[in-house]
């Protein structure tokens, strides 16, 4: 029953590469069963499409980090990665 709590997505950015997650790794995601913590990486759903940011209040994207103005609903946590080299 855990394991249908689990679902990967692949990512499709560089948005991520200062946490070391880069374009076309495979994100190992969790559906949050409770509470999610600060600096956890998030899958989360903005304006209808589905983004990677650290949890709460920043956004990752290139060289910076850009505040997030709201909190936005959490799809999944992230667990783990696989990259193909």
């Amino acid at each position: 029953q855990e394991l249908r709590k689990l679902f990967a997505v692949r990512v499709k950015e560089d948005s991520l590469r200062n946490a070391g997650i880069l374009n076309g790794d495979i994100a190992i995601m969790k559906r949050p069963a409770g509470t999610v913590h600060a600096g956890d990486i998030v899958l989360m759903r903005v304006n209808g499409k589905n983004e990677f940011r650290t949890y709460p209040g920043k956004l990752m994207q290139g060289d910076e980090n850009i505040s997030m103005p709201q909190v936005f609903p959490v799809e999944g946590v992230m667990i783990g990665l696989q990259r193909s080299l």
